[in-house]
């Protein structure tokens, strides 16, 4: 899971193990021990994302894809699979088997680096910009409600950091008195403005974990543009090693949390997955002889 030297010696048997550069801000030691951290505890985060994205994708599915913002979350849910898939057997695959046998694991990393590391951060770019859409578009929906549908249809996205700080800074900003200006004017019941509400109240929160967890990312990308020095194989690797181990963590984080944000959030995600949960009850008390 956390990158190491790019050197490799396999006749010495020392292989992708930290620096012992003195100019290092983070020991050798300290490296190793929150490596052996970031071993154990990335695994489960894993392996969570993985089914609560597959019971996503379920839910969304049956509450019907023509629905906009039900199109967007089960898109997410989609990307979040994809890369939680690629991050098992790209890195935390790489790691267990460097803690068996370094040579192997060496070899297992150097490949699976290879091929998979584009695809990695293709999903984590493809999931910062759906995340970035639904946080635009429901800051449209708050700021715009008449003209949110047509200015949806044709917006192209870049920036998508800056631009999910920015949507979401504002649908917070102006939520309130948005919803207040809707009671007033909308012709629309009680029902469906609570309804949408809870929806906004909910995406914010899934636009603020995913800046929460991208903030370290996005850090560690502007001091390597800042410092010539803080890369990968530089005089900091042991600061560098850990910043991208501990970015990867918390992009499986930011992959793995948002269906605990719906159970708590949505009353109809709760309703479809207790239908769910159901019906595969009944299916299995029928196949019993």
């Amino acid at each position: 899971m956390a990158y190491k030297n790019t050197t490799v010696s396999f006749e010495d048997n020392v292989v992708l193990q930290p620096r012992d550069d003195p100019i290092n801000i983070l020991s050798i030691e300290a490296s190793r021990t929150i490596d052996k951290f970031i071993l154990a505890f990335q695994p489960c985060v894993v392996v969570i994302g993985l089914s609560t994205n597959v019971v996503n994708i379920v839910v969304f599915c049956r509450q019907g894809l023509r629905d906009r913002m039900n199109l967007c979350l089960f898109c997410l849910s989609l990307a979040d699979l994809c890369y939680l898939v690629t991050i098992l057997f790209v890195l935390t695959v790489s790691s267990i088997i460097t803690q068996v046998d370094q040579n192997v694991g060496a070899v297992y990393s150097v490949k699976s680096m290879t091929y998979g590391l584009g695809f990695i951060f293709g999903t984590a770019a493809l999931s910062r910009l759906i995340s970035m859409v639904i946080a635009v578009e429901r800051c449209l929906c708050v700021v715009f409600p008449l003209q949110a549908t047509s200015l949806v249809k044709t917006r192209t996205m870049a920036r998508i950091f800056l631009t999910i700080v920015i949507a979401t800074s504002i649908t917070v900003v102006r939520l309130r008195a948005a919803m207040s200006w809707r009671k007033m004017t909308s012709s629309s019941s009680s029902v469906d403005q609570s309804q949408q509400m809870a929806l906004t109240k909910m995406l914010v929160i899934i636009s603020c974990i995913d800046i929460t967890c991208s903030t370290l990312f996005v850090s560690q990308a502007l001091v390597e543009n800042i410092r010539s020095d803080f890369f990968v194989g530089g005089p900091y690797y042991n600061l560098v090693n850990l910043t991208g181990s501990l970015s990867t963590v918390f992009n499986s984080l930011n992959s793995s949390i948002n269906f605990f944000v719906y159970i708590t959030r949505s009353t109809r995600y709760r309703y479809e997955l207790q239908l769910l949960c159901r019906s595969r009850i009944a299916l299995k008390t029928k196949r019993k002889p």
